[in-house]
């Protein structure tokens, strides 16, 4: 679960802050979702609360992990694999 004010990451969306959890009634169902307000283009999105996993969203890296992304960026190993399609349904 995600609390208000987190900063999270929306897959292929980018940042963005939890700014509210809010009731919507679809289809006779009523459920929660979280409200992701995106800085760039003031852009507002409804996530299911229920369905964050699926979706993929994350909480932002803290400084140590960026420090472990860049020393692994900066191996000279290659990837094998050329299908991008399946790297990108991967990740």
């Amino acid at each position: 679960m995600f609390n208000l004010g987190d900063k999270v990451v929306y897959p292929m969306h980018g940042a963005g802050v939890i700014e509210t959890v809010e009731q919507k009634e679809i289809l006779g169902e009523i459920k929660s979702y979280y409200v992701l307000k995106m800085p760039v283009g003031e852009m507002k999105l409804m996530i299911p609360v229920d369905n964050v996993n699926n979706i993929g969203l994350r909480n932002v890296i803290g400084e140590e992990a960026v420090e472990r992304v860049y020393d692994i960026l900066r191996q000279s190993a290659v990837l094998n694999d050329s299908n991008w399609n399946k790297r990108f349904r991967d990740n």
